[in-house]
């Protein structure tokens, strides 16, 4: 059909498009030898003699790696000698897999389940001391303690088997029913250990020894020496409640132990060798604990840390810090740290990353784990748990 024309067009117009169509069919009619002409009046053209051009299709567009390895594709391949890698490519030699990498090594296996369970039980936050670098001294509230005797002691009666219960505070001796909650302890058939500035009179710890019935476990002294000026005296009056301690012992369970702990500040830590000296002389077991301030051990020097594995590392146990990060460990089973409001955690790095809450030790629903858990932790700040076992020996530091 020949093209139609608008409305109006004019027949100079058709006339001129006549001619451009003739012209047209004759560069066809030339570039196909002159084979066939055009039809009359130059309307009609024949299609087989132009030569349309096909257009391509579009294409979806490709990313700038799919146009890299088309280009690549198109070419051919060449190595460059000079490298030590593709002259094997070009030889063809047979791809060696890569190794994995090393697979962690497998965490010791746990210890065997401890006879005796431990309970850390920081019976309140009273204290009479207020040394500068206490852990506690920043809490808000100093003045609170487990009010609630009878339903303490209700709770204990819930755990099966022997527990040690080691109470510290604050200072346990500031507590006004220290001596009901030691003797309650006893007649339930646990054995009782404690943690103190070791300030209280000689009645008081008299009193403490008639309460426990024979069955103090470990007698621990904290020596403050922000506090504390006559070493000979603090020696003296340990002595004498270690006598007192041994003549009331049960003979059925361990021996009580005593122990002075001090903690090694820079400005102690050149003193701490004399200190151990005095207690070393009155046959005292003496421990230095490193400072710790936001979570962690200090950071000492490389010849501080020397004077503390000198005097036995972190509480005789000759490291400084311990890390059981991955390993087993019998926390939250056969050990679990106590407040004085009653809840209870798995650990003490637990409960200063108010983490693995295992809720109210008061409510007859209180729980413990089953077995040993892996522990979270890359540092373990307490040796209560190391001492007793309930991590295997091959702390990571």
């Amino acid at each position: 059909m020949g093209r139609g024309t608008s409305e109006g067009e004019s027949g100079a117009s058709l006339d001129r498009r006549d001619a451009e169509d003739a012209e047209v069919s004759q560069r066809g009619a030339k570039a196909s030898g002159g084979a066939a002409g055009v039809a009359r009046g130059g309307r009609e053209l024949s299609l087989q003699l132009l030569k349309v051009p096909e257009l391509p299709l579009p294409r979806p567009p490709r990313s700038r790696r799919t146009v890299a390895l088309s280009a690549l594709s198109a070419r051919p391949l060449r190595l460059c000698v000079s490298s030590p890698v593709l002259p094997a490519l070009a030889a063809r030699a047979p791809l060696v897999p890569r190794p994995l990498p090393h697979a962690r090594p497998k965490p010791p296996p746990a210890p065997p389940r401890p006879a005796e369970g431990v309970v850390s039980w920081n019976l309140n936050t009273a204290c009479n001391y207020r040394c500068s670098y206490c852990t506690q001294r920043f809490k808000e509230d100093r003045g609170r303690w487990a009010r609630d005797t009878p339903r303490f002691l209700a709770a204990f009666a819930r755990l099966e088997g022997r527990w040690e219960i080691k109470i510290s505070g604050g200072e346990p001796f500031v507590h006004p029913t220290l001596n009901e909650i030691v003797r309650g302890l006893a007649e339930l058939g646990h054995r009782v250990s404690i943690v103190t500035n070791f300030s209280a009179k000689r009645d008081k710890l008299a009193s403490f020894v008639e309460a426990a019935g024979g069955r103090v476990g470990i007698f621990s002294c904290s020596l403050h020496l922000e506090y504390v000026e006559d070493l000979s005296e603090f020696a003296e009056r340990l002595s004498w409640l270690r006598g007192e301690l041994l003549a009331a012992a049960d003979p059925e369970l361990p021996a009580p132990e005593v122990c002075v702990t001090s903690v090694a500040t820079r400005e102690v830590l050149p003193r701490l060798p004399e200190v151990a000296e005095v207690f070393r002389a009155a046959d005292l077991r003496f421990k230095v604990q490193p400072e710790k301030q936001n979570r962690d051990v200090i950071r000492y020097t490389p010849e501080e840390e020397q004077q503390l594995l000198a005097l036995g590392g972190h509480n005789l146990t000759g490291q400084i810090a311990h890390g059981f990060l991955g390993a087993p460990c019998w926390a939250g089973s056969r050990y679990f740290i106590l407040d004085d409001e009653g809840t209870a955690y798995r650990c003490y790095p637990a409960r200063r990353y108010k983490v693995e809450r295992m809720g109210s030790f008061l409510s007859e629903g209180f729980r413990l784990a089953d077995e040993a858990e892996t522990c979270l932790y890359r540092y373990c700040n307490c040796t209560v748990p190391i001492a007793r076992g309930m991590m295997p020996r091959a702390p990571g530091g």
